[in-house]
């Protein structure tokens, strides 16, 4: 998700791996997280890091604003 914050060098407004926000949006689970779907408790902590960095990479784009509610919800 790191990858997804990356501004274009061309064009600050605009992200430079447009297809990893895509990625995102078009890979949260069901249960609003982003990870591995089982629930290995030895995974939260991978979990939540994964949720948490694509929050803040759809957050900075200003897209996915119901993928964001529901990926903040899930905590």
């Amino acid at each position: 998700a790191w990858v997804a914050m990356s501004p274009s060098p061309t064009s600050p407004s605009t992200p430079c791996f447009p297809g990893s926000l895509e990625w995102i949006l078009e890979n949260q689970l069901h249960d609003g997280s982003w990870g591995l779907s089982n629930q290995n408790t030895s995974l939260i902590k991978d979990t939540l890091s994964s949720t948490l960095s694509c929050i803040l990479a759809l957050k900075t784009w200003s897209v996915g604003e119901q993928h964001i509610i529901k990926g903040i919800l899930h905590f």
